[in-house]
């Protein structure tokens, strides 16, 4: 097992210094972390740090926590989600298709359009209840 305290004096120093600036603090409790305290938030960013993200990517509203409790949520932003999309070849999907039967919703299917090279191509998921009764 790897040590990840070296790594996790990294992020913790790095966040302290971007939150060095009171303004920028100040500004990210209104907005991406509004009813956060200031230790709180600390504790979002450098958990989102080390699932991936970025110092920069809760300033873009990339990623959002949100608060419950004492704790909080990080949640990724539909912008985010299309980014993401756009970089993987996404190029389309339609809408939801809902199946029913007797009355009851049987499943649900979306196809997502992809651009693989020069062909697009369509991927559908599809999502069936299986709960008994």
């Amino acid at each position: 097992m790897t040590d990840i305290k070296p790594e996790l004096s990294l992020i913790l120093s790095q966040i302290e210094k971007e939150l060095e600036n009171k303004e920028v603090m100040a500004t990210l409790l209104q907005t991406t972390f509004k009813g956060f305290s200031a230790p709180l938030m600390k504790r979002a960013i450098v958990e989102g740090t080390m699932r991936g993200f970025t110092f920069k990517d809760f300033l873009e509203k990339n990623i959002y926590a949100i608060p419950f409790k004492d704790s909080y949520s990080l949640v990724t932003s539909i912008d985010y989600a299309r980014k993401v999309g756009m970089r993987s070849g996404i190029v389309g999907k339609t809408a939801p298709r809902y199946e029913y039967k007797d009355g009851k919703l049987e499943s649900c299917s979306v196809t997502v359009k992809r651009k693989i090279g020069e062909y697009i191509g369509e991927f559908t998921a599809t999502v069936e209840d299986f709960t008994e009764e």
